[in-house]
């Protein structure tokens, strides 16, 4: 069969590109079917992307076109608030911004989707002009072949969806097109087989691995639920077919090649358009394309050389070439193994080698080993030690330590669990073995860990105590565990809990001396002619070590006494100890020349002041006292961040955060020298922006902040002000303007709008506040009045000023609750009660009509703090949409259960109306004081 008539065969095809990769490799397609003579119009092809350059697109492509979308961010809010937005879970994108300098959504799927959503009845209908060609051709072919049977291939549709899901276009707009696709696919009744082309670029892409993962791992699942195949719950509405429409659903990675490394985009390009039309248009594409359609995940194409190398139901993930580690989502692969795979030497073997053990591993059921690369250090680290060895070892090490030390929802994928809700008889045995072995093989990797540190240092007294706990609680664990699963029986989501907990247990001990890792590490550092390169990051982590009180006696001393060894050694370490201890947030390691890669191990933030002075008392005494290390400390922070500029590249709210939390006179020298509050006005120039960015800083600092004692300097006064506007502390606030002097520049006046704010909303929302007590504000004979909890709790009234003669009435209540509704800061559910959670550290309180509504509220004052500054940040920025919302309230549009509806009356719904009018027309009189 020569490749043209093959081409005819498959007319029934379409080639969809998604994202710049995606558009580049379909345009390719076409470039290669017509270097071969093909007839380029046989396969329509359509590219959507985008991007912000008009001349970005590809104008050969005449069989489809190119999509562009232009929007703004008014756009993007009118879309989220009609809810327009596809469900994409938060972690899988860094902001919320749009990116107007780049081409492409630049890594933020949210883009994306909206670009997608936007054209999505354009692409709609385009694909169903192809879809209804498709049945016209399988009418034809079946009427010329009367006589004989119709070819299985020619029975349905192949759309082939190339996308990336490591960046923003592609992953964003897949979920939505395989939606169309599905919708379209039962409205004509017509067979569909999706292929979509993972484009997963590990060699050069920058991206964070983890976030590639995630981004896979929903586009997967995504491509799941829309194929509604044999593994699905979900069942489509109006269909009585056994399958849905998409017969069989196929996401391939593409990462690898046979062409070794690949070097350049445009090769890699190249290379995945090469295999596409080999898929397509070569009889060598020929097993392929049938084990698409038999639905056959693995066998059929080893013929061809490519292995599916996991599957589940109808959803394959291929791997193509067999030679390297690739991302796929069925398992959870972790994208920064291929770290070992760009930094070793020797890649070849390491590759042969880790496949070697994943195929052992019966394709990584069950397993983890995303902290593999965590333990990789560069070749040029090792002194000349064969990088492939290394690799071995360190890939060894995290298969033994760290499976067990993942959050509690990765744990039951670890597993293999599958979202059935009962466990087969002959499968309860396998996974309680599989816990019993993840406890084992976690004590294990805490054994090695200890053994290491034996070699390395004498390490502290009473390790063997500690040693002798860790073993204990590791053995009770088991036994409590073992009985429990046994227990438990085939009930499936219990014994997902329990697997859970387990792991949870594993990783707070393994952690525990995770940190002793690190001091060993540092050890070894220290011995190599690039200790100055990781020194930071490893102190880093050692001020977090220094920090938490409950391993302070245990750990700071021969910390401390490393540390000073260390800055003896070399006086560049005294800055980076300046640089990591004191200035660095986790918002602002991306500004230091190493930024650290591991997790924070304890999830504690970096140490204040009290702190780091308990933890280098040797670099103090050095330093002769706290003056001549302010000057150091000083000279690092202009070293590090000489301009505003290089500040801007971080969050300035962190290092104020940091600033205000430090407690120490000898900042005072850095903030002067430095000027952070010019930095923080050109970064945040309106007075709302100024207002956030302030409130965020104190959400941050709160625990730490102390009211400073002694001299009135710069950083007290900062503490004073902003614990002031926290508040809401209106006189407090005035007096502290009245005071200040030309250090606040520019500060003075957009505080003193501020204070405008703040009076404002203190007389309207404080009066909602008041009335939540039962002697709220001031009663009827002129004295002040606390509720229960303010007098239990000995603190001061945080509504200062409210008017006199307020008493408690129901209507006010209610007012607050519609305001949480509207905001949906509410989660009504069954129509009898309203939850409400404003901040994750806080229980959430129930909300019920009547009185018990009202002395739940009382009960609750933070929250319906939040309430009120949250209404009326959303009224400043939308003042339009939040009425729209209160008239669809009105008429009964709002999707709220009847119970809770009816505790709200008319009366305070003309309240909040009455409220938002006012505030509005108090912020529009003063937009430009």
């Amino acid at each position: 069969m020569n490749e043209c008539a093959t081409v005819l065969v498959i007319a029934n095809a379409i080639i969809i590109g998604l994202g710049t990769k995606g558009k580049d490799v379909a345009a390719e397609f076409y470039h290669f079917m017509k270097r071969r003579g093909n007839n380029a119009g046989t396969i329509p092809v359509l590219a959507f992307d985008y991007t912000e350059k008009s001349s970005d697109g590809h104008p050969d492509l005449p069989a489809g076109k190119v999509v562009r979308s232009h929007y703004n961010k008014a756009r993007v809010e009118k879309l989220r608030a009609l809810g327009w937005l596809w469900n994409i879970p938060k972690a899988i994108w860094t902001n919320e911004e749009i990116i107007s300098q780049n081409v492409g959504a630049g890594n933020q799927p949210l883009n994306g989707n909206i670009a997608f959503k936007i054209h999505y009845e354009d692409i709609k209908q385009w694909l169903d002009a192809h879809i209804k060609l498709c049945q016209n051709h399988n009418a034809q072919r079946k009427d010329a072949q009367k006589g004989g049977s119709a070819r299985r291939l020619d029975e349905g549709l192949t759309v082939y969806v190339v996308c990336s899901t490591i960046g923003g276009t592609g992953d964003g707009s897949a979920l939505p097109c395989f939606e169309a696709i599905r919708d379209l696919a039962e409205h004509h009744n017509e067979r569909v087989r999706v292929v979509a082309f993972d484009l997963a670029l590990g060699t050069i892409h920058h991206f964070n691995g983890e976030q590639a993962i995630d981004n896979q791992n929903t586009v997967a699942k995504g491509l799941a639920a829309a194929h509604l195949g044999e593994a699905s719950n979900l069942q489509m509405p109006g269909s009585t077919a056994a399958r849905g429409p998409l017969v069989h659903s196929v996401m391939i990675n593409t990462n690898a090649n046979d062409h070794g490394e690949i070097s350049t985009l445009r090769d890699f390009v190249k290379s995945n358009a090469e295999f596409l039309y080999t898929v397509l248009c070569t009889p060598a594409g020929e097993a392929y394309r049938a084990s698409v359609v038999d639905g056959d995940g693995g066998t059929v194409l080893d013929k061809v050389g490519m292995k599916a190398i996991g599957t589940t139901g109808s959803l394959s993930v291929i791997n193509l070439d067999g030679d390297k580690i690739l991302q796929f989502a069925a398992h959870r692969l972790a994208g920064l193994l291929l770290h070992v795979l760009v930094t070793a030497s020797n890649a070849l073997k390491i590759r042969e080698y880790i496949n070697r053990i994943l195929r052992a591993l019966n394709l990584l059921e069950g397993l983890d080993v995303s902290s593999a690369s965590q333990f990789v250090l560069n070749p040029k680290d090792l002194g000349g030690v064969d990088a492939s060895a290394f690799a071995q070892a360190a890939f060894q090490k995290a298969l033994r330590g760290y499976r067990g030390s993942r959050r509690r929802e990765e744990a039951a994928r670890r597993l293999g669990l599958m979202e059935q809700r009962t466990i087969p008889e002959t499968y309860a045995p396998k996974i309680r073995n599989q816990a019993d072995t993840l406890m084992a093989e976690g004590w294990k990797g805490i054994q090695e860990v200890l053994a290491e540190l034996d070699r390395g240092m004498s390490g502290p007294a009473d390790r063997g105590v500690a040693l002798e706990e860790c073993q204990q609680d590791i053995g009770r664990c088991r036994a409590f565990n073992r009985q429990k699963l046994d227990r438990l029986g085939t009930d499936r989501q219990a014994v997902q809990r329990r697997v859970g907990i387990i792991s949870e247990r594993i990783a707070k001990n393994a952690r525990r001396f995770w940190l002793w890792r690190w001091i060993f590490k540092l050890l070894l550092l220290r011995r190599t002619r690039h200790f100055e390169d990781d020194a930071a990051r490893v102190i880093t982590l050692g001020v977090q070590i220094a920090a938490h009180k409950a391993l302070e006696e245990r750990v700071y001393r021969p910390l401390s006494e490393l540390l000073v060894e260390a800055a003896r050694e070399n006086q560049e370490v005294v800055s980076l100890l300046t640089e990591c201890g004191h200035i660095c947030t986790a918002e602002t390691q991306n500004v230091l020349h190493k930024p650290a890669t591991e997790e924070a191990p304890l999830g504690v933030e970096l140490a204040d002041a009290e702190y780091l002075d308990k933890a280098w008392p040797g670099l103090l005494e050095e330093c002769n006292g706290l003056e001549e290390l302010s000057q150091r400390l000083a000279r690092a922070f202009r070293e590090t961040y000489p301009s505003p500029q290089k500040l801007l590249r971080g969050k300035p709210e962190g290092i104020l955060s940091s600033l205000l939390s430090a407690g120490a006179d000898y900042f005072c020298a850095a903030v002067g020298r430095l000027n952070v509050m010019d930095a923080f006005n050109e970064r945040y120039p309106t007075r709302d922006e100024q207002r956030a960015a302030v409130m965020l800083c104190v959400r941050e600092s709160r625990g730490r902040l102390k009211e400073a004692e002694g001299e009135d300097s710069l950083q007290e006064r900062w503490i004073k002000i902003v614990m002031a506007q926290s508040r809401n502390d209106l006189e407090h606030l005035e007096s502290l303007l009245a005071e200040s002097d030309t250090k606040w520049g520019t500060w003075k006046p957009a505080l003193s709008g501020e204070s405008k704010r703040i009076s404002f909303c203190q007389q309207r929302a404080g009066i909602s506040l008041a009335s939540l007590y039962k002697d709220g504000g001031k009663n009827g004979n002129g004295k002040s009045g606390k509720s229960v909890r303010q007098r239990a709790e000995a603190g001061p009234d945080p509504v200062t000023a409210l008017q006199p003669g307020l008493k408690p009435t129901k209507v006010d209540a209610e007012a607050t609750l519609l305001k949480a509704l509207l905001l949906e800061m509410v989660d009504a559910n069954g129509g009898e009660t309203a939850t409400l959670q404003l901040n994750p550290d806080d229980e959430p309180f129930t909300l019920l009509g009547g009185a018990k509504m009202l002395n739940a509220m009382r009960r609750n004052y933070p929250q319906i703090v939040r309430i009120h500054w949250a209404w009326a940040r959303y009224l400043t920025r939308d003042y339009k949409g939040f009425m729209k919302k209160l008239e669809d309230f009105r008429g009964n549009g709002k999707d709220v259960p009847a119970t809770v509806r009816d505790a709200i009356s008319a009366a305070a719904v003309e309240r909040v109306a009455e409220e938002a009018r006012e505030l509005h027309r108090y912020f529009s009189a003063r937009e430009d004081d």
